[in-house]
């Protein structure tokens, strides 16, 4: 009785890791064997070529020869086109569950900013801020209190946000008017590129990637860079690339703006699009992003 029920129970646990596994590789597995079998049924066709011509040469009647190359070739095409089908249900499979994911990623933001806005209604912003970012009081060389955000809360709760500091290499500590004049200007460059993006009548919107504007700004890329950004097209005419420098509520932003403080944070406003992937731009001095993104894969 006993040995009964561990062996059910070996097969059901046994059969769900294959499961698993099927359902984890077997979209690969499809678009891979795919491939491999596509690729050599058309060296085994080919192998064959030489031999069946030599056979054939001879033959008169065409309607001879027609059902010989039918013969010959019938089953190297059937299991082509069982391999081309294959590769498409594989590439299908990923699509659905990209679908899936990005569904599933929407109804979580949904959700999430609607609970930020029901505390921060509840709270009042102040407070709602300094709970958010960890916002501790500090002094400052003239003896007044000044609020600093925590750098570690600040990047849980705002994934793309970026401080703009002593570890941007583009950051100036002894011109705090050049570092708000330089991100003015990058600021401007931005959108008049969204704008050059933008749908027209003869022309689909392209986005504009979170990376392009963090590699301007002189950060580092992220994962889902390619994945978050900004594009103005016809679901969103009135989209706008922000760097949260225009909350002159926010003391910090505000002594930012005014020269008193040479670092910020930089708060992006961006959102989750899709589209191709710019092929023609390119930075001085740098790899066209063509070449940069070798061996990445886009959404399309």
């Amino acid at each position: 009785m006993k040995s009964d029920i561990l062996r059910k129970a070996t097969a059901k646990v046994m059969t769900t890791r294959i499961g698993q596994l099927a359902y984890d590789k077997g979209p690969r597995a499809m678009v891979i064997g795919g491939v491999v079998v596509l690729i050599g049924t058309g060296i085994h066709a080919i192998v064959k070529t030489p031999e069946f011509y030599e056979s054939m040469k001879d033959e008169p009647d065409g309607f001879v020869r027609a059902k010989a190359a039918i013969r010959t070739y019938a089953p190297d095409a059937i299991v082509a086109a069982l391999a081309a089908a294959a590769i498409i249900g594989g590439d299908g499979i990923v699509n659905e569950r990209v679908i899936q994911w990005m569904a599933a990623y929407k109804a979580l933001d949904i959700s999430r900013e609607e609970l930020l806005s029901r505390f921060e209604e509840h709270l009042g912003k102040e407070r709602f801020e300094e709970i958010l970012y960890d916002v501790e009081e500090v002094e400052n060389e003239d003896g007044e209190k000044e609020k600093v955000y925590s750098q570690e809360a600040c990047e849980k709760v705002l994934p793309y946000s970026r401080f703009f500091d002593e570890a941007n290499p583009n950051w100036d500590n002894r011109n705090p008017m050049y570092n708000r004049n330089f991100l003015q200007l990058q600021h401007a460059y931005a959108n008049q590129l969204l704008d050059a993006r933008s749908y027209t009548c003869n022309a689909k919107a392209t986005p504009v990637f979170l990376n392009e504007i963090l590699e301007m700004n002189g950060d580092e890329w992220v994962d889902e860079g390619w994945n978050m950004g900004w594009c103005k097209d016809e679901e969103h005419p009135d989209e706008y690339i922000s760097f949260g420098l225009d909350d002159m509520s926010d003391p910090a932003i505000r002594r930012f703006m005014l020269g008193d403080e040479p670092s910020v944070l930089l708060r992006y406003n961006c959102r989750w699009v899709r589209g191709a992937l710019p092929r023609d731009v390119e930075f001085a001095g740098k790899r066209s992003w063509k070449d940069r993104l070798d061996g990445l894969v886009s959404i399309d």
